[in-house]
C-alpha cells in the first residue's frame, strides 16, 4: 500500500492534470502556440474598437537574438549612471523576497528572455497608430513584420520610460483640450492561453463596462487605458501552465515595474495621474509583481502617495506572496503595501480553476488568492487582509462589521456575481472595481453568466 504521502501528491497531481485541461477550455479565445503575440502589428482589430487605448506587446525570444536584462549588485554605480539594469542584493544572504521570487535562472535556463516587441494606439474602429516597434520596416497593420535590429532589451526600456510616456501625455493634453483632462490611467492585463485578439476583446469589455459605469457615478474618475499582451500559452496544457506562471513574473517584475515605478509614476508626480491595475488570474499576478518588482528598479523610499491601486480578479497566485513565514514562495509582496498603495482582490466560491491549480500541489498552508482555499488562509492573517462582501441587497459589507480597508489588503467575496473563473468582465465585477477606485465600496446586484462565458461548467 502507498505511504499516505504518496497518495496525497497522486491525487494533487491528477487533479492539476486535470486543471489544466479545465483552465484550458476555460480561457476565452482558446488559442494554439502557432499564434503571434504581435497579430495587431500585421492584421487589423478582429473587434471594432470602441474604447481607444494603448497596447504594449511583450514577446519572448532567444538571449542569443534579443539579449538579456542586465543585472547588478544593487550598490553599483551602473544603474545610477543611465544603464538600463536590475539591482540585486550586495549580499548574497540577504533575504531579497522579490529577487528570488523573480527566479533569474529560470530565464538562463532555457535561454529565453522577454521584450518589449511594439507599442500600439488603437484609436477607435479600425483605426491603429504605431507607437514603437523592435521589428524593420513594419507600420501599423502592415501585413507581416519583417527582421528585428539587435539590442531589443536596451530599446524596450527607452519603448516605455520614453515612448510610451510621450503618446501617453499626449493623449492626456488632448484630452485636456477637449475639457475632458483624465484623472486616472488604468492598465489592464489578461491571464494564461490568450492570444494578442483575444486579449484586447477583454480590454475592450473591461473598459467599456468600467467607463459606463464611473459616468454614471458621477464622472469624477476619467480613464485613459492601457493593455498589456505577453505571451501567455504553449502547445503542452500541463508545461504551458507553470512555464507562464514563470512568465508572468518575468513580465511583472521586470517590465510591469518599469512601465508602473517609471513613466506612470513620473505622470503622478508631474499631473497627478494616478495609476489602476486591474488583472485577470495571471494578470493579477503580473500586476502584482509591478507593484513588488519596484527594488528591483530603484532603491526603495516613498517619494509622497504611489497614486496606485491594484485590483486582482480571481488573482492566480498563492496568498502567501502576502504572508511572512507561511507558504513556499517566500512572501515576494511583502511590501507592496508601501507608500499607500491600496489593493483589493475578488474571491469566487465558483472558481474552479484556482481550487486545483498546477502550483497548488506544493501550497498545503495556503491557496490562490481567488478561490476559497485562499480566501480561508487569509483569515490566518488580519493584520494583512481584510474581508467583505459584495451582498446583493447591502452593498460590499466590510467584515467584521465597521473594520476599515485602510493599510490592509480587501479580499471581496465575489461569489454572488462571479460564477467561474472568467466571469470577470460584465457590469458586476465592472462596479465592483469603481467602488474600490472610488472608495465608495457600494456593491451591485450579481448578474448572469454574459456570452455564455461559463459553458464549460
Amino acid at each position: 500500500m502507498k505511504p499516505s504521502w504518496l497518495r496525497q501528491a497522486t491525487v494533487r497531481i491528477a487533479r492539476s492534470a486535470l486543471a489544466c485541461t479545465v483552465l484550458a477550455l476555460a480561457a476565452p479565445g482558446h488559442v494554439l502556440a502557432s499564434d503571434q503575440f504581435h497579430a495587431l502589428l500585421i492584421e487589423r482589430p478582429k473587434v471594432d474598437v470602441k474604447i481607444p487605448m494603448i497596447i504594449i506587446g511583450l514577446e519572448k525570444g532567444s538571449q542569443r537574438e534579443v539579449g538579456a536584462v542586465q543585472a547588478v549588485l544593487e550598490n553599483s554605480a551602473a544603474c545610477n549612471l543611465g544603464k538600463h539594469c536590475l539591482r540585486f542584493p550586495e549580499d548574497p544572504n540577504t533575504e531579497s523576497k522579490v529577487a528570488d521570487q523573480y527566479k533569474v535562472f529560470w530565464n538562463r535556463l532555457n535561454d529565453k528572455s522577454m521584450y518589449v516587441s511594439h507599442i500600439l494606439t488603437l484609436e477607435g474602429g479600425q483605426g491603429c497608430k504605431l507607437v514603437y516597434t523592435s521589428y524593420d520596416g513594419v507600420s501599423c497593420a502592415a501585413g507581416r513584420v519583417k527582421s528585428m535590429p539587435a539590442k531589443h532589451m536596451e530599446s524596450s526600456w527607452d519603448a516605455l520610460e520614453v515612448s510610451l510616456k510621450r503618446e501617453l501625455l499626449e493623449q492626456y493634453r488632448s484630452e485636456c483640450a477637449r475639457n475632458r483632462c483624465p484623472t486616472h490611467v488604468f492598465v489592464l492585463a489578461t491571464g494564461w492561453n490568450q492570444s494578442e485578439q483575444s486579449s484586447l476583446e477583454s480590454y475592450q469589455a473591461w473598459a467599456k463596462n468600467i467607463s459606463d459605469d464611473l459616468e454614471v457615478r458621477g464622472g469624477a474618475v476619467r480613464p485613459m487605458f492601457v493593455g498589456i499582451s505577453w505571451p501567455a500559452n504553449w502547445v503542452v496544457p500541463f508545461i504551458s501552465f507553470v512555464n507562464k506562471a514563470h512568465d508572468a513574473d518575468e513580465a511583472g517584475f521586470i517590465w510591469g515595474s518599469i512601465l508602473v515605478n517609471r513613466p506612470l509614476a513620473q505622470l503622478h508626480r508631474e499631473l497627478g495621474l494616478k495609476t489602476v491595475l486591474v488583472g485577470h488570474s495571471f494578470g493579477a499576478k503580473i500586476l502584482t509583481s509591478a507593484v513588488a518588482g519596484k527594488e528591483l528598479i530603484e532603491p526603495l523610499g516613498c517619494d509622497g502617495e504611489s497614486g496606485l491601486t491594484v485590483i486582482g480578479l480571481q488573482a492566480a497566485f498563492s496568498t502567501g506572496r502576502f504572508a511572512m513565514g507561511r507558504g513556499f514562495e517566500r512572501n515576494p509582496y511583502r511590501d507592496v503595501r508601501r507608500c499607500g498603495t491600496r489593493l483589493a482582490y475578488t474571491v469566487s466560491t465558483h472558481d474552479e480553476g484556482v481550487r486545483v491549480a498546477p502550483m497548488q500541489i506544493f501550497a498545503r498552508e495556503t491557496g490562490y488568492v481567488g478561490g476559497k482555499k485562499g480566501f480561508e488562509s487569509a483569515l490566518l492573517d488580519p493584520d494583512i487582509f481584510v474581508r467583505s462582501k459584495a451582498d446583493s441587497a447591502a452593498g460590499l459589507v466590510l467584515e467584521p462589521p465597521g473594520a476599515s480597508p485602510s493599510g490592509r489588503i480587501l479580499l471581496i467575496d465575489s461569489s454572488t456575481g462571479i460564477h467561474c473563473h472568467n466571469d470577470v468582465a460584465d457590469p458586476f465585477v465592472a462596479h465592483l472595481i469603481s467602488s474600490v477606485v472610488l472608495g465608495e465600496y457600494s456593491g451591485r446586484e450579481g448578474v448572469l453568466d454574459m456570452d455564455d462565458v461559463c459553458k464549460h461548467r
